[in-house]
């Protein structure tokens, strides 16, 4: 787990030390491979004493699922990318998108909630990099609002941690869980955690970086920017909200109509585009209208999540 996690970064190294540089653009494209071969191990832990206050780095069933999501997305990114790496005379590139994949990695494999949200800062910031890169005015501009979004939806999530790990008294993903069903203010913190995870995801409300990324990024940036949603937005709230365990109708049926709004609104809006790339953001927004029915269906019943969170239907 921890070899997978380091290895884009010795790739890194490579592209910074002299003479090393061509070995490392060679395989950048393929820096994800050893994840991919990691996504078939049995579960595991190992734990980090020396790491973000006592870190952990988990591999379980759920895990194992995005794991080979993202990291088949970042192999597409990768090939995509070759070309383009080749020809230019820099490394920034390979570096932005070498950083942004350590973190998508660390995303799926931290174990508490420290490491994860150090990971997801890792990863949304060397995206808004790899944009940054982009001669592109409209590109650049892009970048800025993702990384204007990923600021706020960063301080709501680490709101939410610090609430939860005062309660808790530790940061792993099982205490934080048990500290939400027992904290007062439930719906204030489940709250924070959809709009903070939904950010990430392209919700409708907070979804204004998305047609405006798909519309303007590069192919090879494309498949990142997916992993990213995965790992950052999805992953996080299966993480962090204890579906199952909560049971709060009120919040289940706002949730059931914005999923139906934000299904409406990206319908109309995407038919509506002339930019074809554009409608990538929207089918986007769409799709995190099944992650609001999800919600919504197991916040009203919460026998629900046993089946859904079956590693078969991940």
């Amino acid at each position: 787990m921890l070899a997978g996690i380091a290895w884009p970064l010795v790739v890194v190294g490579l592209l910074i030390l002299p003479g090393l540089r061509s070995v490392g653009l060679a395989l950048t494209p393929w820096a994800a491979l050893p994840v991919l071969l990691l996504s078939t191990f049995p579960n595991g832990t190992l734990k980090l004493p020396d790491v973000m206050l006592g870190g952990t780095l988990a591999l379980d069933a759920t895990g194992r699922v995005f794991l080979l999501l993202i990291s088949i997305l970042w192999l597409a990114s990768g090939v995509l990318a070759r070309a383009r790496l080749l020809a230019v005379g820099s490394n920034v590139l390979a570096v932005m998108l070498l950083l942004a994949m350590t973190g998508s990695f660390g995303l799926v494999l931290a174990g508490d909630a420290l490491l994860f949200f150090a990971a997801a800062t890792v990863a949304g910031y060397s995206l808004y990099g790899a944009l940054a890169y982009e001669a592109d005015t409209q590109t650049r501009k892009a970048g800025r609002v993702l990384v204007v979004l990923l600021v706020f939806s960063d301080l709501l999530v680490f709101e939410v941690l610090l609430m939860l790990g005062q309660a808790a008294g530790t940061v792993d993903f099982v205490s934080l869980r048990y500290a939400f069903v027992n904290i007062e203010n439930k719906n204030m913190v489940l709250g924070l955690l959809i709009v903070g995870f939904g950010t990430k995801l392209g919700m409708l409300g907070v979804h204004f970086w998305t047609p405006m990324v798909f519309a303007r990024a590069s192919a090879e940036l494309r498949p990142a920017v997916v992993a990213f949603m995965f790992g950052a937005g999805l992953l996080g709230s299966w993480r962090l909200i204890p579906l199952g365990q909560i049971d709060t109708k009120e919040a289940a049926a706002i949730l059931q109509w914005l999923a139906w709004v934000t299904l409406a609104y990206a319908g109309f809006a995407g038919m509506s585009q002339t930019c074809r790339r554009a409608i990538l953001g929207y089918a986007a927004i769409a799709l995190s209208s099944v992650w609001l029915v999800v919600l919504s269906a197991c916040l009203q019943q919460p026998e629900l999540w046993q089946t859904l969170a079956d590693p078969s239907a991940a």
